[in-house]
């Protein structure tokens, strides 16, 4: 029994406690979220502080400036790739002329002094017991009977002589082509006085010295074969210490330069360049309001062109006194046309306007000036 009561109490109280619980649930579920009110406040506009420059400073710190900057060192870009090409060219130009030196002086004044030298020194002493230093060997030939007077000593003599003049004569002939055309005439004198000493040896002449008196031998020539080897030897060392520079050999025959094509060039692209104002007149423009910034433009592009075009010409011929005029014209032409096709900044249009409206013209026709003179200069550098 008292069980009984006992179950029956707690499971009154426990349905009680059931039911508080799920009311208080209900409650919470119920409940309605706060509400988290912000306060926004609007801040001052944020402001850059302009700074007020001089209309000189403005242009120069602006695209104007800029522009002129970027043409300035273009150009400086230029000149430093013309130089390093240039000298690297003469760099070329001198060490092929060393070759060739080398080749003329191994080739033939070389081995032509030491055989003149020895056949010279031969010669001496054979005269000093024929009559002295006016002997002439080539006349005393001509007589039969002279030859079988003389000692076997100078019969050997004369023999060595005969093959040093057929050994000298075999040079000037096959090399001929490493000689300075000067010294050429001298050479044939004495390639033909070798010859005759030859034939009057064999016996195949007359005994007529008045008839072959004018082939002795040209003495004067030792003394150019020596001026030519010491000069050969002189510029060979110049070439050597300074490799990239133009050393004129002041030597050269007189070239003639109205073979050059420059100035047909730079005439031909002048008046090429003159198609762009006809053109725009011919389709209703005038010469006053034509785009002066595409015009310059594109003249800029074709000076440039050309100027590199006279360039190469001028660094492949040093002599071409035209093509170096007139690529030196045609540079400073590119970079007034540049200038030209640069647009000036707003802010000078504003303070400006004259400069602004007339800038473009006046550049483009003082680069079109100097078109016109670089032509003419080129033409009167053929004269």
């Amino acid at each position: 029994m008292i069980k009984f009561v006992f179950a029956f109490l707690l499971t009154l109280f426990g349905g009680a406690a059931l039911a508080q619980s799920s009311v208080t649930n209900a409650q919470q579920e119920k409940r309605e979220p706060q509400t988290l009110n912000v306060r926004v406040e609007q801040a001052e506009p944020f402001r850059t502080a302009k700074e007020d420059k001089p209309a000189l400073v403005a242009i120069l710190t602006g695209p104007f400036g800029g522009g002129i900057a970027g043409a300035i060192a273009a150009g400086f870009g230029v000149l430093i790739a013309h130089l390093t090409g240039r000298s690297t060219l003469r760099q070329k130009s001198n060490e092929a002329e060393m070759k060739e030196i080398q080749e003329r002086l191994n080739s033939f004044y070389g081995p032509f002094k030491i055989r003149s030298v020895e056949n010279k020194l031969i010669a001496s002493e054979f005269r000093q017991k024929q009559g002295g230093p006016e002997f002439r060997t080539l006349i005393a030939l001509l007589d039969p009977q002279w030859k079988t007077n003389l000692s076997n000593a100078d019969q050997s003599l004369l023999r060595k002589m005969i093959e040093n003049g057929t050994t000298l004569r075999g040079l000037i002939q096959e090399k001929s082509g490493h000689v300075y055309g000067a010294l050429m005439p001298k050479l044939a004198e004495a390639a033909t006085h070798f010859t005759m000493l030859e034939m009057a040896y064999n016996d195949q002449l007359d005994n007529t010295p008045d008839r072959f008196s004018a082939y002795v031998y040209p003495r004067e020539l030792d003394e150019q074969i020596d001026e030519e080897i010491e000069y050969l030897n002189a510029r060979v060392d110049l070439l050597l210490h300074y490799p990239g520079t133009q050393h004129p050999t002041g030597r050269r025959l007189p070239t003639n330069s109205i073979t050059s094509i420059a100035p047909f060039l730079t005439t031909i692209v002048a008046v090429g360049l003159l198609a762009l104002p006809t053109a725009w007149t011919l389709g209703g423009q005038s010469l006053l309001t034509m785009p002066f910034v595409l015009t310059s433009a594109i003249t800029a592009g074709a000076t440039a062109m050309l100027s590199a075009v006279l360039w190469m010409m001028a660094a492949r011929n040093n002599d071409d006194r035209a093509a170096n005029y007139a690529a030196a014209g045609m540079s400073g032409a590119t970079a007034v046309f540049t200038i030209a096709a640069i647009t000036l900044p707003p802010e000078l249009a504003a303070q400006q306007p004259w400069i602004s409206d007339h800038w473009s013209p006046l550049v483009y026709t003082f680069g079109m000036a100097m078109t016109v003179a670089t032509v003419f200069s080129a033409w009167r550098r053929i004269k």
